[in-house]
């Protein structure tokens, strides 16, 4: 056949072929196998998600789980459905909106790991601030007036002292922390630089 005998044409063919059956046609994309109870996060809204995923999936946002969904049923049957907490009479999903997730401890020494230990799965812990201290320089117990010099580095240095004229220099040290010395901020947490997405979980097949 003349076809045969030129490859050009039988590419280009093949071209317009594959053209053809892509246009006005959603893209449809391959993913791993996800099981049910599996969390993905992504950068696709719900209805963007659900063309690219099959199965039943839901926003991790700490609504009622349905009973008729096979997460459900699978933790009910092998007696785990109480790891989800309960209220109104319904099971609840957790609420990963806005939060950090952490990994599960599994035996991991609390001094590298987790200080709570081994938690519940999908339950929350709050927030809270470490071990630390802070200084400041001025009078002991006073944290106005003398509170910092004028100075680069904010420490009285011996020159500092002798030119003010106050000369009880027993007073003037690098404190501990004072009480409530953290409470103002720029901000109301504490955090390190994060970005947000979608966090889904897998409900049904």
């Amino acid at each position: 056949m003349k076809l045969l005998k030129n490859p050009v044409l039988y590419a280009g063919i093949l071209v317009m072929v594959i053209i053809v059956a892509f246009t006005n046609k959603e893209v449809q994309v391959t993913l791993p196998p996800s099981g049910v109870g599996d969390v993905v996060y992504s950068i696709l809204d719900t209805d963007l998600f659900s063309k690219t995923h099959s199965g039943k999936w839901v926003l991790l946002d700490g609504k009622p789980l349905d009973k008729n969904t096979k997460l459900y049923k699978l933790l009910d049957t092998h007696q785990a459905i109480n790891t989800l907490q309960a209220a109104n009479g319904f099971k609840l999903l957790p609420d990963a909106r806005g939060v950090f997730i952490r990994g599960m401890d599994i035996k991991r020494p609390p001094a590298t790991g987790d200080p709570d230990g081994e938690r519940i799965v999908g339950r929350p812990q709050s927030d809270i601030v470490g071990p630390h201290s802070h200084g400041w320089t001025g009078e002991a117990g006073y944290l106005g007036g003398y509170g910092y010099p004028a100075m680069e580095y904010r420490r009285w240095t011996e020159e500092d002292l002798a030119k003010d004229p106050k000369t009880n220099n027993q007073n003037r040290y690098v404190a501990s922390a004072q009480k409530d010395y953290s409470v103002y901020g720029v901000g109301t947490e504490s955090r390190p630089r994060n970005i947000a997405l979608y966090t889904y979980i897998k409900v049904s097949d």
